[in-house]
């Protein structure tokens, strides 16, 4: 968690609105620690395509991107944006990516590419001393089988929130999954597809009344109209109930700006 401090200490909301790069990296910091759900709107989250790079061929993006797969743990996508960011990058293949292929060779047990990845490295006179730090892991895998992801359907993912949904499936206490899905479809300012999404992950992470993040307290509090019984369902707390009317009083009254200046992060102020 430290290097996520680190990097929040750095990039600051007001950085992160500005440049699209930071906005990426804190919003997988935020996601990381666990408050994507209380924070993205406050780093300049306007869409879901900001939690990472779509359609944009260039080594920085793909760089970003095996940053975010390795830590959500999907081997495929790191190994993919890694090959990808080589062969953009003018320089060719760095220590850079040849580090994380080797880890990532390690981390999934593949012995043969672990060993020529680090073999390369090992010839370097920068990063022999890295790479022979993990002879003793690649040593443990020599006749392990690869453990590949093998769980349910093969998905395209070319769509960031379908494969969010689809790894929720596969793994539904994984917060990370969780999140990305829903404050994608809350950036969307998708109502109708947020809470069916949020019921199925709620019986799996919100099951015995844990306190909801603040954006899904307010999401659902836009659904109660509607359905009156997400007050009684889910814990939904006493300061957002209580905020509601309030802030759709300033919203009927056309008073958005004021809404924006007295809760600015909020959902509510992020959909109008």
């Amino acid at each position: 968690q430290r290097q996520w401090d680190e990097l929040l200490s750095v990039v600051t909301p007001q950085h992160a609105q500005e440049s699209y790069i930071a906005r990426r990296y804190a919003l997988l910091a935020l996601n990381a620690k666990g408050l994507l759900a209380e924070k993205m709107f406050v780093y300049g989250a306007t869409s879901d395509t900001d939690f990472l790079f779509v359609d944009r061929d260039e080594p920085l993006c793909h760089s970003f991107n095996a940053v975010l797969y390795r830590e959500l743990g999907m081997p495929n996508e790191v190994i993919h944006h890694s090959f990808q960011e080589q062969v953009q990058a003018n320089f060719g293949t760095s220590f850079n990516i040849l580090r994380r292929l080797a880890e990532t060779c390690l981390e999934t047990k593949n012995y043969p590419l672990a060993k020529k990845y680090l073999d390369i490295l090992s010839h370097s006179t920068v990063m022999k001393h890295w790479a022979e730090e993990r002879r003793p892991q690649l040593d443990a895998i020599r006749n392990v089988k690869p453990s590949y992801e093998i769980r349910g359907e093969q998905f395209y993912t070319n769509d960031f929130l379908v494969s969010m949904g689809a790894m929720c499936d596969r793994y539904p206490q994984n917060r990370m999954y969780a999140d990305y899905l829903l404050c994608g479809l809350l950036a969307r300012k998708d109502g109708n597809e947020f809470y069916p999404a949020f019921q199925v992950v709620a019986s799996r992470q919100y099951a015995n009344g844990e306190r909801l993040p603040h954006y899904y307290e307010e999401a659902l509090m836009f659904i109660a109209p509607q359905e009156p019984e997400v007050l009684a369902k889910y814990n939904i707390s006493r300061e957002v109930r209580e905020a509601f009317p309030d802030a759709m009083r300033m919203v009927k009254a056309g008073e958005i700006g004021r809404l924006k200046t007295i809760i600015p992060n909020s959902y509510w102020a992020y959909f109008f």
